[in-house]
Order: C-alpha cells, then structure tokens, then sequence
C-alpha cells in the first residue's frame, strides 16, 4: 500500500496501492472541488452511499466508468440519495484489474 493522501479542506482521501488509486469522498457537495484530480479520468469502479428513508442503514449504488468522472458527474446532477463516494481507479489507462 502507498502513502494516503488526505485533502481535508475538499473532504477527500485517496490510498495508492498496486495498479490502483481508491479514493474516498465523504461530502458529495465538493465534487465540483474535486472533479479535476486526474484519478478521476481513468478507469474505475465507485460506490454511492447514503442513508435509507427509513433511516435504517445505507442505500448503495455500484457503478463504473471508463473514465468514471462524467459518471459521477451525472450521478451528481440526478440521483439524490448519495452523500459520499468510494472510488477505485486504475493508474494504467483502461485497465482496471
């Protein structure tokens, strides 16, 4: 595994490891900050968490992308539910192992 990094004034934490970068962004309102980090131009696989209506436990959403940030992008504009998100990105293009 790698070094974290930690941006916390954005609210995102990315952890290198081999072949991969897996991001964490615990605030989906800081998407628009975070949107130009080039992890988010590759290939990936995401998670969309947030809380159930009825207040029991998480709703999850999987997705992926190739790349996976017009994903999230659109995900932001039109599905509500979320308020977090956990990435994993390849750090070879196209390639997600």
């Amino acid at each position: 595994m790698g070094v974290a990094i930690v941006q916390s004034e954005v609210c995102l934490s990315a952890f290198d490891a081999p072949n991969a970068r897996n991001l964490g962004l615990h605030d989906k309102r800081r998407l628009p900050q975070v949107k130009a980090r080039p992890e988010l131009a590759q290939t990936g696989v995401y998670l969309l968490l947030g809380p159930r209506p009825d207040g029991e436990g998480d709703m999850l959403y999987v997705g992926e992308g190739d790349p996976i940030r017009p994903r999230l992008e659109s995900h932001y504009a039109q599905k509500d539910f979320w308020t977090r998100a956990i990435g994993f990105t390849t750090t070879t293009a196209g390639q997600l192992n």
